[in-house]
């Protein structure tokens, strides 16, 4: 019941139909997200900000000549997990996915880092999609 209401109230929310035509973003999942994400489109000033909430950009600390690459460790958990959970079922199913991670898989990355950086890829067009008050499409958007 519980989790019908939710549903219910996600697909009422003005932000749904951006979020549903994002590939492999099932309701649940959509929904996880789009709770994560809030209801103010402004929230993020930028890109950089959505994807630090959702744990996707390492932090960088520098002091002097030495810098140093960790991941993050505080960020919005139920954010994280919701784009955690959209991975496999993203690169399943969407050849530009798929293509972006065996490309980063190819160039070194392990598969965490290839994951994450696909990831990444998607939570810019989220935003940008978000921002513009445009649906998704994957074949203006990731062409290599």
């Amino acid at each position: 019941r519980q989790q019908q209401e939710s549903m219910s109230a996600a697909r009422s929310h003005p932000l749904w139909p951006i979020v549903e035509s994002f590939p492999a973003l099932g309701q649940i999942t959509g929904a996880r997200l789009l709770a994560g994400l809030g209801d103010d489109p402004e929230r993020f000033a930028s890109t950089r900000g959505l994807l630090s909430l959702a744990g996707l950009v390492p932090v960088t600390r520098q002091s002097g000549t030495l810098a140093t690459v960790h991941r993050r460790r505080i960020y919005s958990r139920p954010l994280g997990r919701a784009f955690a959970a959209w991975q496999l079922p993203l690169r399943s199913s969407s050849p530009a996915a798929k293509a972006w991670y065996d490309h980063r898989r190819a160039v070194g990355d392990r598969h965490n880092a290839a994951v994450r950086n696909m990831l990444s890829g998607y939570g810019r067009a989220l935003h940008h999609c978000i921002l513009t008050d445009t649906q998704y499409d994957e074949g203006q958007t990731f062409r290599r």
